[in-house]
């Protein structure tokens, strides 16, 4: 394999290498942004949705009842303006969950069941309202399961959403960003002991025969010199013998100019292959920004959370506050004996009613505590999934250092080819110098002779290693040798 062939495989394998690592980092990086965009752009406001249905059924609820306890028809139009909250809510999280069509289909079947189960209730407590007589405590009571398993559908619904899938799309994140940070360290290794390999052949194979054979020309050149003092009979043999001798290492330094070419063009790709890891720097940091601005929206989940839950307890508040004054009422009632009766009875219905608004506002406080306590978990998870990009956010600049300090090395070696060239320059110079000198030489024409065939022979042997040729005429060679020691200073 020539000096070119040599050239061309080292480049072409860093350059394949490189390749195949941005393509694996393109493939990564793609991965990682996909399971975010399902994370953040379906399933986060998905799961916001369903947690706001979820509150204001329970407001509906709640005003039906306060409707009912009051006979207040009119307390009924706050529970209208809460089942459309609901059913606004719902048709959000169907929306961001059509995605994937089974929880498109789990939202479509609770809009209807929540349809379903306003209109029964909306005539029941109108009814009831209207005329207190004809009120049905069993369909009270069924009306209050049914609203119970709708909620518990919606909040199940949420939790399958804003827990499962969410952490699972978080972990694929996570997993992603392993097997490209992996990936990237492996290459990285291989491309280090790509480029360490080429160097060691470039200078065992090319540098080390160069230098040899220019200091042999260099030793020829000067005895040419020495013995041109003393030729004049064959001044213009060796004339047209020292022009071949300047033609051929115009050969050599053309050959040069071609190494240093490449060497700049192996220089350019390593300039490349450290803009195209910058960009990949900047793909991870943006990356980083995107979790943190989840982060952000997760901390204002929880404490939009918190404020629900200091409202839950106001209400229990004022159910404590209802209970005493139904109390009271009823010990009045008794005071007035046959004639307060039925202020007696209305007492101790108001006493049951806000003894169950006070239960189902601790339930809800209790569910509100578990969805604050989940979402907090989720924020840690989010913590983690940060530091970890935060992690490969640093080995990329680390990776860009070290591709910039190889583009460095690439760049010395060019400068180096370069005074190699330089120096070819010079020994041509010397040639003719000696060629002019040789014009006044008469009087050792055949050692002159010889040199002259001993230069030949390491003129040939230097475009053998140039040209590619991995064998020579062993007679030639033999020849070489013993021209070459038979003047070599005892």
């Amino acid at each position: 394999m020539g000096i070119r062939g040599k050239l061309f495989w080292s480049i072409g394998a860093l350059a394949l290498g490189y390749v195949f690592f941005f393509a694996l980092m393109a493939i990564t990086t793609s991965t990682v942004q996909r399971h975010l965009h399902v994370a953040s752009d379906f399933l986060f406001p998905g799961a916001s949705n369903l947690q706001l249905a979820e509150s204001s059924s329970q407001r509906v609820a709640k005003s039906y009842k306060d409707a009912l306890m009051l006979q207040d028809p009119s307390a009924l139009n706050t529970g209208d303006t809460e089942t459309r909250a609901v059913l606004s809510a719902l048709e959000a999280a169907k929306e961001k969950l059509s995605y994937n069509s089974t929880y498109g289909q789990k939202a479509s079947e609770l809009i209807a069941r929540y349809q379903e189960l306003h209109e029964r209730a909306r005539g029941a407590y109108a009814k009831a309202i209207a005329n207190p007589a004809s009120a049905d405590p069993n369909m009270l009571a069924t009306l209050d399961r049914d609203q119970a398993a709708v909620d518990k559908a919606i909040d199940e619904l949420r939790t399958e959403v804003g827990s499962t899938s969410y952490r699972a799309e978080l972990e694929s994140v996570t997993s992603a960003n392993h097997v490209q940070a992996v990936l990237g360290i492996a290459l990285f290794l291989l491309a280090l002991v790509v480029a360490g390999g080429s160097l060691i052949i470039m200078e065992r194979k090319v540098s080390a025969p160069l230098r040899e054979l220019a200091k042999n020309l260099a030793l020829r050149a000067n005895r040419v010199s020495d013995s041109a003092d003393q030729v004049s009979e064959s001044s213009e043999s060796l004339s047209q013998s020292s022009s071949r001798q300047a033609s051929s290492i115009e050969e050599i330094s053309a050959s040069s100019e071609e190494i240093r070419a490449m060497a700049q063009a192996s220089s350019d790709s390593c300039s490349s292959t450290a803009e195209l890891v910058a960009m990949s720097e900047a793909k991870t940091i943006e990356s980083n920004s995107s979790l943190n601005e989840l982060i952000r929206a997760m901390e204002g989940i929880t404490a939009a959370s918190g404020k629900i839950s200091k409202v839950i307890a106001i209400i229990d508040t004022i159910a404590f506050q209802t209970n005493i004054l139904a109390l009271n009422a009823a010990v009045e009632a008794a005071r007035a004996g046959d004639a307060g009766l039925g202020f007696a009875v209305v007492a101790e219905e108001v006493r049951t009613l806000s003894q169950r608004c006070a239960e189902a506002a601790r339930d809800s406080a209790e569910l509100l505590g578990e969805s604050i306590s989940k979402s907090q978990s989720g924020k840690a998870r989010l913590d983690d999934v940060t530091a970890a990009i935060a992690g490969i956010t640093e080995e990329s600049s680390k990776v860009k250092r070290l591709v910039d300090e190889i583009n460095l090395r690439s760049r010395e070696q060019t400068q180096g080819i370069i005074q190699i060239s330089r120096s070819l320059s010079g020994m041509e110079t010397l040639t003719q110098q000696s060629a002019a000198n040789a014009e006044s030489s008469s009087s050792v024409a055949s050692t002159l002779k010889t040199e002259s065939r001993a230069l030949n022979e390491s003129v040939r042997i230097l475009s053998a290693v140039v040209e590619g040729k991995t064998q020579l005429d062993n007679k030639s060679a033999l020849n070489a040798w013993d021209i070459q020691t038979q003047f070599e200073p005892a």
